[in-house]
This record gives structure tokens, sequence and C-alpha cells, in this order.
């Protein structure tokens, strides 16, 4: 089992640093036999759970976001934290896939490429747990 943490500002000009976070993570955990789609789609995950923390839940650049990621042998765990006044997830409508918009699908993305997605609303700080099973 291997931890990472990484921890940056709350303004969009992050999210590239967060990419790179997250392939750096894969590169040193060397888990074997991981297609590469299974690492886009934890990118993708983490950029979309980061953008919410950003817009939602930071208040600019001296408010610190924090991305965590556990690796062990059957699965890797992403965790997204921040100091913002949360959300309610029963409350987060799913889109309508036969009349698209433009934004609003962070929360279906990240549901429908994890195993399990656990939001957790504290006083002073929320996370996003979201976790994938190798294989």
């Amino acid at each position: 089992m291997k931890y990472f943490t990484f921890q940056f500002p709350g303004t969009m000009d992050s999210l590239g640093t967060v990419a790179a976070f997250i392939q750096q993570v894969f590169q040193t955990a060397a888990v074997p036999d991981l297609p590469d789609d299974f690492i886009e789609n934890i990118s993708l995950v983490a950029s979309e759970a980061v953008t919410n923390a950003i817009r939602y839940g930071a208040g600019g650049e001296e408010d610190l976001l924090t991305v965590t990621m556990e690796v062990t042998k059957r699965f890797v765990s992403l965790r997204v934290m921040d100091r913002g006044p949360g959300f309610e997830p029963n409350d987060v409508i799913s889109p309508d896939l036969d009349y698209p918009a433009e934004g609003g699908y962070g929360i279906f993305i990240i549901k429908s490429l994890m195993d399990e997605v656990t939001y957790i609303r504290g006083d002073d700080v929320n996370f996003m747990v979201m976790v994938k099973r190798f294989g």
C-alpha cells in the first residue's frame, strides 16, 4: 500500500499540475499491466473532482486543496479535500443525455467511471473519496 499527497492552490491553473501528479503516482507505484485507459479515466475523474472543488469549494489561490491517492494491489483510491461550503450529493441532477447541455457532467462522469464514490461533508472540510478496483 502506497500513499501519495499533493496540495495545490484552489485555482483552475492547478489542473495541469494535478494531472501531472496523477501520472507521477502511477509511474512511482509501478502497478503492472495497467491499461492506458485506466490511468486516463483516473486522470479524468481527478480533473472533474478537482474542478468542482475549485469552482464550489475553494476561495482562491490562498485556499489550498489536497489530493491524496492510495494505491494497493487491488485498487486505487482518490480523495479530494476542500474547505468550502460543500454540497448535497443527492441534490445533483443527472444530465439529460438526450438533450446535452454545456456543463453539469462532473458527478455523472465520476460515478460512471469509479466503483465507489463517497462524499463526506464536514463542518470545516469536505472529502470526495473515489475508488476504482483493478481488473
